[in-house]
């Protein structure tokens, strides 16, 4: 009897855990879940997925102790069951030692946010790439970066505007410096503003993403 109420409260809270992890990581594959997965629903997880497996050595290893008389068969089902949670132990230990650690994002999604980033016509390349799990579903990136100056020339200058400005210079030589002063005002703000878009595209694609760091090379 306690061995029958035990199997079916264990059973109930293993399978809610599986239902909580399944929904929050649907498109990753079972061991994507188990590395990056809230660790607290794992830990359940696995606790009770021991409880009801370490449930069934117990009832085995009783009934062959009561049909055969020897009661080793008890003995061995203890022992099972211990190293059974010395496993999951382990487990644990690793998962949560690699949130310790800052392990690193998922790989598709660095790869996407490369792409992301390389897809913009202002920037030529991605030269350094790091990242950090904050917590569950909180993601920090910082990367290094390098600018295409002539996207970014073609973008402050359309339509003509360094023409006309160029016209209204006159060969003026005072004129000339205010432009450089200008223009040299311009380029970091103008930089400034494409990483703002750039992140805020990220984050709108990929909300996990909380912080984000782009240098420029």
């Amino acid at each position: 009897m306690i061995l029958a109420i035990s199997f079916v409260v264990e059973a109930g809270t293993f399978l809610i855990a599986l239902k909580e992890l399944k929904s929050t990581n649907g498109k990753r594959k079972w061991r994507e879940t188990l590395e990056y997965g809230d660790p607290t629903t794992i830990a359940v997880l696995l606790e009770d997925a021991v409880a009801v497996l370490g449930v069934g050595i117990a009832f085995v290893s009783i009934l062959l102790s009561k049909i055969t008389g020897n009661f080793y068969w008890d003995s061995i089902g203890s022992i099972v069951i211990g190293l059974l949670m010395g496993a999951m132990a382990i487990i644990l230990i690793n998962i949560n030692r690699g949130f310790l650690m800052r392990k690193s994002i998922p790989e598709e999604i660095e790869e996407r946010v490369i792409e992301i980033l390389e897809n913009d016509p202002a920037i030529e390349k991605v030269l350094d790439f790091k990242s950090t799990i904050l917590d569950v579903g909180k993601y920090h990136i910082k990367c290094e970066v390098e600018f295409n100056g002539s996207a970014l020339m073609h973008k402050m200058y359309r339509k003509n505007a360094l023409k006309h400005e160029f016209e209204e210079m006159d060969n003026d030589y005072d004129e000339f410096l205010r432009f450089c002063v200008d223009y040299a005002d311009r380029v970091p703000r103008m930089i400034g503003n494409k990483i703002d878009e750039v992140e805020k595209k990220i984050k709108d694609e990929i909300s996990e993403i909380r912080h984000i760091d782009i240098e420029v090379n």
